[in-house]
């Protein structure tokens, strides 16, 4: 008797039976892979169709005012553009590092910025200081700070218009924002070593009702913006009233909106907090 030749047919049957699981895991693959595809067109499907129901309340609320007003317009699409915040790149972390042509730009910032060099004063008041450049570092904390940042406009009032053509526009809005490691970090470092605190409002999603006033003059440009947004309604989805008190106690936030330069330090996220942050 030959002891190779069941040896060998053993061999045989195992390779077959590798074959047919190898077609068996290249089967269900497929199976998965059809199943993701399907899922991922029906959220795009979706997706499209809340762009267009947004599109269209963009639509309704601009013929709604009084277009004959260029300061109307101006606002409305600054709202257009920074829908999202402004388009830095989510590793772009330094506080107060306003984007330079050195540094690579998207189409979405060029634009941008190229709209607010074109229709705000240089000197324009932004809370208690002055200059184009803290309206964008303001826009960029809040984009590099915060996750999924989301501006609504709700409504936009001329409140007064002056003897000298000056304009006042105020916008009602909604923010929506989720607190990550670098909001922690930056806008409630007291939060920090609070365990409970910090476990409540990493990830939380922050719905805050603002508003936002705009004074332009007789040229059309803008000269002064002044925000309030109320962090505590937000906070208080997720917080107790005592609680959401003491993290706005300790908050580097000036005048209900403004984040302060001088409380900031100029270091990066670090590597694991940037991995956190970014899922």
């Amino acid at each position: 008797m030959d002891p190779a030749k069941p040896k060998g047919k053993h061999v045989r049957i195992k390779t077959e039976r590798r074959r047919e699981q190898c077609r068996q895991n290249q089967a269900r693959y497929r199976d998965k892979k059809k199943l993701y595809e399907s899922r991922l067109e029906l959220l795009v499907s979706d997706l499209k169709v809340q762009i267009e129901l947004l599109e269209e309340r963009r639509r309704s609320l601009y013929h709604s005012v009084n277009l004959r007003e260029a300061p109307t317009k101006i606002v409305m699409e600054y709202f257009r553009l920074f829908e999202r915040g402004l388009s830095v790149d989510s590793f772009v972390l330094v506080p107060y590092s306003i984007p330079t042509s050195r540094r690579p730009q998207s189409a979405h910032l060029q634009e941008q910025m190229e709209f607010l060099m074109a229709v705000m004063s240089d000197n324009a008041r932004i809370g208690d200081s002055y200059g184009r450049d803290i309206f964008i570092e303001q826009n960029k904390c809040f984009a590099t700070y915060y996750d999924d940042l989301t501006v609504h406009l709700l409504a936009l009032n001329t409140i007064s218009i002056g003897p000298e053509a000056m304009t006042t526009i105020q916008a009602t809005l909604e923010i929506k924002m989720i607190i990550t490691p670098a909001t922690l970090r930056y806008v409630y470092p007291h939060v920090q070593s609070d365990v409970t605190l910090k476990e409540k409002l990493l990830g939380h999603r922050l719905c805050c009702t603002a508003s936002g006033t705009y004074h332009f003059d007789e040229r059309h440009a803008i000269t002064s913006v002044h925000w309030t947004i109320d962090f505590a309604l937000g906070l208080m989805g997720v917080l107790s009233i005592e609680e959401a008190g003491a993290v706005l106690q300790g908050a580097r936030i000036a005048h209900d909106a403004y984040f302060s330069s001088e409380n900031h330090d100029s270091n990066p996220l670090s590597a694991s907090e940037m991995t956190t942050e970014n899922g």
